[in-house]
């Protein structure tokens, strides 16, 4: 039961969920071995609404119908004592449509089909490198190739250095491009782009480890930087009062009328931030308190912006961390954990309205 537009409503609401999974392994001998694994799940809802008695009159139905289904192998094949070399194929196709989900309620699919190469090398025992290329074909924006580069060096006794760059791609998902969802009970609609461009992103790591004998403690640090060209966002567009006001703020942002937006309802969609940084530190650490006791805990300090206007990026909190209290009774098997999680204050929305621009702060929370 809800209170949407016409009033108070009852909805009836059926789902059905599938998952299938295969997997086979193959170790043709001791330095050789291959994975097969296969992925299909279908998720389908259905939905009927009436306004509630006395009313009891008919609303719109609504359905969502997914299909998706994943594909992939691998191998691995290690050469004497000091490298290794690993590859795998992988195809992935999913499909959606529905009623209210997309602009077109027959639907619309995507597919990625990827091939990745990896080499590891270790160098008297104390520098393993790691190269790797990695090659996506989406069905929509075509090819995009992804290098990776690593090192990890024991610079002593239980002390570690790290440092590693690559090249991302993740291109919109099918209800970025596609979504057209009018809310049937807050005052809301969801508008697809299909003008986005995929996300590109240029990522460093560099970081140390020192872990006490017999590792009783142990404590990491790592800087991070991403660089994201064509960053995708979701986005708030205003208030659409009027007919008119849907067509000059649909018109204003080049999307398309076919849509069919509505007026009278909050118009968010999706778009590319033309550039935007993620960079920050996070530590992390762990210390065995007695045999049976341990404490752990990290933190992260984000800073995430759009490079263009350097205004902070949405949905991101700049402070964030976990604890973890853990109990080990070995002989008997048995494990016990206490778990806390905690988030400082996030920008849940930017919107431009008659008086200015107007930000949206979600408070900050934590979780035990």
């Amino acid at each position: 039961r809800s209170n949407g537009e016409l009033g108070p409503q009852e909805d009836r609401i059926d789902e059905s969920t599938m998952n299938l999974n295969v997997s086979a392994d193959w170790i043709p001998r001791a330095t050789t071995s291959v994975q097969a694994r296969a992925y299909y799940a279908m998720f389908d809802e259905s939905s009927e609404a009436t306004l509630a008695p006395p009313a009891s009159t008919p609303l719109a139905p609504g359905a969502l119908d997914e299909r998706l289904l994943k594909v992939d192998g691998s191998f691995s094949q290690i050469f004497g004592s000091q490298q290794q070399l690993q590859g795998g194929a992988e195809y992935w196709r999913d499909e959606y449509s529905g009623i209210n989900r997309l602009r077109n309620d027959a639907g619309e699919d995507a597919s990625i089909s990827t091939a990745w190469l990896q080499h590891r090398l270790t160098i008297g025992g104390r520098v393993t490198t790691t190269l790797g290329l990695r090659t996506d074909h989406h069905s929509e924006f075509g090819n995009a190739v992804s290098p990776k580069v690593a090192a990890n060096a024991r610079l002593g006794s239980g002390v570690f250095a790290r440092a590693s760059y690559g090249r991302g791609f993740r291109a919109p998902d099918i209800g970025q491009l596609y979504y057209r969802f009018l809310n049937p009970s807050s005052i809301y609609q969801v508008i697809g782009n299909e003008n986005l461009r995929p996300e590109f992103a240029n990522s460093f790591q560099v970081g140390g480890e020192y872990a006490t004998p017999a590792r009783r403690a142990r404590f990491g640090v790592n800087l991070f930087r991403n660089d994201v060209e064509d960053l995708i966002e979701s986005v708030s567009l205003g208030f659409a009062a009027t007919p008119a006001q849907v067509v000059e703020i649909m018109t204003r942002e080049g999307l398309d009328m076919s849509f069919r937006p509505v007026a009278g309802r909050l118009l968010l969609t999706y778009k590319n931030i033309n550039n935007a940084v993620t960079e920050g530190v996070e530590v992390d650490g762990e210390v065995a308190i007695t045999t049976r006791l341990s404490f752990a805990g990290a933190y992260t300090y984000l800073d995430a912006y759009d490079d263009v206007t350097d205004l902070p990026l949405t949905g991101r909190s700049d402070h964030s961390g976990s604890v973890r209290l853990m109990w080990r009774h070995q002989a008997a098997g048995f494990t016990a954990n206490l778990r806390g999680a905690f988030a400082s204050e996030w920008i849940a929305g930017r919107a431009t309205v008659a008086g200015g621009p107007v930000v949206t702060y979600a408070p900050g929370d934590g979780v035990l």
